[in-house]
């Protein structure tokens, strides 16, 4: 079942995304500490796989590895991440597609955890569903 369907009078009610634009959401402090998480995350994730792929690599002549359009962003300051995300919104950017769909992503998921996060904070029976917690491994 679409949420936003089952929980529209929530999504309406919500005093704190009332009257909000997407920009407003963007400059928000929830979205930029959400946005930065999600970064810094994958940001550690990619440098972990170069080293462990350099690491292999050097027993292998010429291995290189791999590129990823995160590799682009690696020295870019979070600010200018969300410049660029609003950019991409907008259908601005002149980034490569390659990059330019990375970012929507990487900017959507910080955007719905911040909308999900405002309806918590009224609606806190909807965090089950909002932010399902994820089992523990063994």
């Amino acid at each position: 079942m679409d949420l936003k369907k089952k929980y529209k009078k929530e999504f309406e009610e919500c005093k704190a995304l009332k009257g909000k634009s997407v920009k407003d959401i963007m400059i928000s402090e929830k979205f930029q500490q959400n946005f930065t998480a999600y970064w810094n995350s994958q940001k550690a994730d990619r440098q972990a796989a170069i080293a462990s792929a350099n690491a292999m690599g050097a027993k292998i002549r010429g291995f290189k590895v791999p590129a990823h359009a995160i590799d682009a962003f690696m020295k870019d300051s979070v600010g200018d991440m969300i410049i660029d995300y609003a950019m991409v919104l907008s259908g601005q950017s002149k980034r490569p597609v390659r990059e330019r769909i990375y970012l929507k992503q990487l900017g959507d998921q910080a955007y719905m955890k911040t909308i999900a996060e405002y309806l918590i904070e009224e609606f806190p029976y909807m965090e089950e569903e909002l932010m399902p917690k994820t089992p523990k491994a063994n």
